[in-house]
């Protein structure tokens, strides 16, 4: 599992996760992910078009970043997540937690609209 950063500054993350979400794979990155994301309190984009498997410490790791964004009053936004991985974040609900999009630039979009409300 890998990290990938397109963009971290003052307005916002954008990440791309590869790889498999499993147990020992999400311990690798958890502490990483979450301060790239909620630890810098900006909207974050995460790509998951790489993302092959996901198991459920993956979707905490998701779930755990959009709530500490919410609480700083940012957006979280999933971004082209495919097959299996998008099946379990729908079945769990979890896209009532965080908006799922199937482009960057919509994700992009969302939140430029969001900034200008």
């Amino acid at each position: 599992m890998q990290i990938r950063v397109f963009q971290a500054d003052q307005s916002l993350t954008h990440l791309a996760l590869q790889g498999r979400m499993d147990s020992p794979n999400v311990q690798r990155i958890e502490n990483g992910f979450l301060a790239l994301t909620a630890g810098r309190g900006k909207s974050s984009i995460i790509e998951l078009e790489d993302v092959s498997f996901m198991v459920s410490v993956g979707m905490r790791m998701l779930i755990e970043a959009a709530k500490g964004l919410k609480s700083a009053d940012q957006q979280f936004i999933l971004v082209g997540p495919k097959g299996l991985v998008e099946d379990a974040l729908r079945i769990a609900k979890l896209d009532t937690i965080f908006t799922i999009v199937e482009t960057a630039v919509e994700a992009l979009d969302k939140i430029n609209h969001e900034a200008e409300s």
